[in-house]
């Protein structure tokens, strides 16, 4: 949160399909999570699937 508020482009990488747990937890306001609202202010969210298998170049 911080370098975002100082202005750095901060990126959350969860996981397909679900997401960061904290999305679940309460207080609900609008029917989003406040608490994941506010941990995850300034932040951009990217849901990556890195279960795939790896190939060398």
């Amino acid at each position: 949160m911080i370098l975002g508020d100082l202005g750095a482009e901060v990126w959350k990488v969860e996981r397909p399909g679900g997401g960061d747990d904290a999305r679940g937890m309460g207080p609900f306001l609008d029917g989003a999570s406040r608490y994941f609202q506010a941990s995850n202010r300034g932040k951009r969210s990217l849901a990556l699937d890195i279960r795939g298998r790896w190939r060398p170049f």
